[in-house]
């Protein structure tokens, strides 16, 4: 199985996040109309990235785009995880490999609990976060996972 290639989101990527968000991502994602409105979306989170706000990584199989995985400290030792697949690599293990990637470079750095917020609805998204051992702990609006780390 090739290896996924996790790079931080850059202006390259526009185009590639501009055609998955018109896929069903879009319903637990963006949907953006416009190349326009992806341009400012990513120049928005690049800045972010530049303030130390949050990072987004790009996944890349090959030459073969398959989502974004967003890391978010809230704490030097708690990160929030948000993610999306293109829907071309949804029910393929991708979601599951990216996350289980980001968990060992979270570990490796020092992380001890990650939290993982999903939709309701998104019964993939659930199924992911509790096959890796996420233990839900708030489900008011959105369905709130933690994960400690060892």
């Amino acid at each position: 199985m090739p290896e996924l290639i996790f790079k931080v989101l850059a202006i390259e990527d526009i185009a590639n996040i501009f055609q998955a968000s018109k896929g069903n991502v879009a319903d637990y994602f963006y949907k953006f109309e416009t190349l326009a409105e992806a341009r400012q979306w990513v120049n928005n989170a690049i800045r972010e990235h530049e303030e130390g706000k949050k990072l987004e990584y790009v996944v890349y199989e090959g030459e073969d785009f398959i989502g974004m995985i967003s890391p978010r400290y809230l704490d030097p030792k708690t990160v929030d995880i948000g993610m999306w697949v293109s829907v071309d690599f949804q029910g393929k293990g991708y979601g599951k490999r990216m996350l289980s990637n980001l968990l060992n470079r979270l570990t490796s750095k020092g992380v001890k609990e990650v939290v993982y917020e999903t939709d309701k609805d998104n019964m993939a998204s659930i199924a992911l976060a509790e096959s890796l051992g996420f233990k839900m702990y708030d489900d008011s609006n959105m369905l709130v996972f933690k994960l400690a780390l060892t």
